[in-house]
Parts: structure tokens; sequence; C-alpha cells
């Protein structure tokens, strides 16, 4: 397995594809080289959270028309891969094609509030997450093509190693998948609250290997243009600071920002 990265917030993450079966979509000189560049985390938090298209549209008068094909643009393979998706393995059986084994590892919370649903990434020293006693877990992102959406997203691996988890599935799989010269497709369902079933099979010749989309998929992240740490919200001490649940276990605890 190639290097693993650890990263608490927005320091530099470097994706490191180890060297691929012949048969990766991913060329052995690429696969070879880390995939760098400058992290660009942004502020997520649900209604405060705004893409460029979002406000330039606030900024339009009411009743200012604009070309229907500026409004709808057409979606493309670049545009489609141009954010990083969370794949959610589910009761449904998801297909996907493993083309590297290095991870990204991101500290997060789950605060369990009522109107902040999901992970929110550590902010690190002075987290305040983290000051109020909010379990920190260390998750691991595994780059993987989806065959069913046909784009590249990441498979969430928590720090779990019991039988029937995912981590240990998912690490047997890369070492039969980073051992052989054949690409794998891999079924992965959840059977339980916590537990999944994997299994894998070589990809039948002429299937969708994935290869124009993990392309783009890498070329984007070493131009620095893909987060996969953005998976996660992150939200800032200040902002978090606002919930209710958040500021009354401030209070008890004598916590400032």
């Amino acid at each position: 397995m190639g290097p693993i990265n650890r990263s608490r917030n927005t320091e530099k993450k470097n994706l490191v594809l180890p060297p691929n079966p012949k048969s990766s979509p991913l060329s052995s000189a690429a696969s070879q080289q880390p995939y760098g560049g400058s992290t660009k985390t942004g502020r997520s938090h649900q209604s405060h959270v705004q893409t460029t298209q979002e406000a330039t549209s606030r900024d339009r008068k009411s009743s200012e028309m604009v070309s229907a094909f500026e409004a709808w643009p057409v979606a493309t393979e670049e545009t489609t891969n141009a954010a990083v998706r969370l794949i959610r393995v589910g009761d449904n059986t998801r297909l996907l094609v493993p083309f590297t084994a290095g991870v990204v590892q991101v500290e997060t919370h789950w605060p369990d509030i009522a109107k902040l649903r999901g992970s929110v990434q550590c902010n690190g020293s002075g987290c305040l997450l983290c000051r109020v006693g909010i379990k920190v877990t260390l998750q691991s992102l595994l780059p993987i093509y989806d065959v069913t959406v046909r784009n590249v997203g990441v498979l969430e691996i928590r720090p779990d190693s019991r039988p029937g988890a995912l981590l240990p599935q998912v690490r047997e799989m890369l070492k039969h998948f980073m051992s052989r010269k054949n690409p794998l497709v891999v079924t992965v369902q959840k059977t339980a609250a916590y537990d999944y079933s994997l299994n894998w099979v070589p990809l039948p010749p002429g299937a969708d290997d994935g290869a124009s989309s993990i392309r783009i998929f890498g070329e984007r992240f070493e131009k620095g243009e893909l987060d996969i740490a953005s998976v996660y919200q992150r939200i800032t001490n200040e902002l978090l600071a606002t919930y209710p649940e958040i500021a009354a276990s401030m209070n008890v605890l004598g916590v400032q920002i």
C-alpha cells in the first residue's frame, strides 16, 4: 500500500499512487508520481455555502434576463468530474473499480446536532469541537471509480478492524489488486449497521474501466483543483459556537474562542 497521508486541516495533502498494474487506466509514469497541490478547503455550512454561480445569480436584478444556455450549461465529462463525491455504501450493491492503493486521511468530528448533520473536519490546533469533548475520528478516503455513475468518487473507510468491517476487507482487496496485472471490479454493500460484504472478480474484457474519468481526476488533483477532504464540511470555530448545543457546552466548560 502506498504512503498514507494524515491531514488535520489545510495542510498540503499529497496522494501518492503506487505503481499500478499494466492494465491500469493510469500510465505507469503518472502512477509513480505523487499527486501534489495545495488544498483549497472552503467553509461549508448548509445555507452558508455559496458557489460562484450562486453568488453571481444573487448580484443580478430579479427582472434581468439571461440566456437559457448560460443558466443551464451542458454537463461535460470535465465538469461532472470537477467535484469530489463521497461514495455512500448502503443496502444496494455498489460496483467499484480500484486504481490506487493511496488514501488521504482526515480527522473529523460527528457533532450529532439536529441542524448540523454529517461529519465535520477537525479544525486542528484550538478546534472548538475538540475543546468541548466531541470525539475526533481519523477517516481514510480511498479514490475509486464508481461504475454506476461513471465517475471517480472516494470511499470512506472508518478505523474499524473488526471482522465484517470495511477496513480489513478493503485492505485485502487492495493487496490482491496490487499483486495482479489485471483490473478488478469490486462489489460492496452494507449488511448491518457497521458490517459490509465486499468481494471482487477480474474486470471483464471491454467493460468500463473508468480510464477517462480516472485520467481527469488525476490531472485535476495534480493541479490542486481537487481537495479530497472537501467531502466533509469545514466550519469555523466562530460559526460552530452559534449552535445552541455547542454554546451550552462552552458555557458549562468555560470554553471561549
